[in-house]
């Protein structure tokens, strides 16, 4: 787990968090195809 040092560390962690859920995302379109851009959008957040 990180320890989260400050609100810069926070946002890279958020971004990073957001860049593997579209990887995810799309995957999942080929995988499993029925997943909301909304769900994961709510997931991301």
């Amino acid at each position: 787990m990180a320890i989260i040092q400050n609100q810069e560390d926070m946002k890279n962690l958020r971004e990073s968090c957001r860049i593997l859920m579209s990887c995810y995302y799309h995957l999942g379109k080929i995988l499993k195809p029925g997943i909301t851009a909304k769900e994961l959008d709510d997931f991301a957040n």
